[in-house]
């Protein structure tokens, strides 16, 4: 079918000796093992088009931010270089956007530009206390 419906009040029940599901959510329609709407390499289920619609609306957000001439800041947590999107997304962000700073925690991968922002090398619970402190 293609619908992506919210799992939100579904909690997974786990054996914790097999470390198994004991009640893996099923598709609405067809009873088969639902898949989570996520990304995989060469996924050719992924439904698409609610990326999309996120997309036109974080563009607009942005849109919005530049616009009204408010200050962003990024906080971006845990993401690698392995598969760079989101730290690219973070740095074009903090490039093209007036005063836009990017906070990057990240344990190893943490190196950023000091004109774009910070660099934090702890882990993403103890980066955001460091930034609280």
């Amino acid at each position: 079918m293609g619908d992506i419906w919210d799992a939100d009040d579904k909690e997974i029940e786990i054996d914790m000796e097999k470390f198994e599901a004991l009640d893996i959510p099923q598709c609405k329609y067809c009873s088969n093992i639902a898949r989570p709407n996520i990304l995989m390499f060469g996924d050719r289920n992924w439904n698409v088009m609610r990326m999309l619609t996120q997309e036109e609306r974080f563009d607009a957000w942005i849109g919005n931010v530049q616009s009204d001439g408010k200050k962003l800041v990024i906080i971006e947590i845990g993401a690698g270089t392995v598969i760079p999107t989101i730290q690219s997304i973070g740095e074009k962000l903090a490039k093209k956007i007036k005063g836009a700073k990017l906070i990057r925690i990240n344990p190893r991968e943490y190196y950023l530009n000091r004109y774009r922002g910070w660099g934090i090398p702890y882990g993403g619970l103890d980066g955001l206390e460091k930034i609280l402190t």
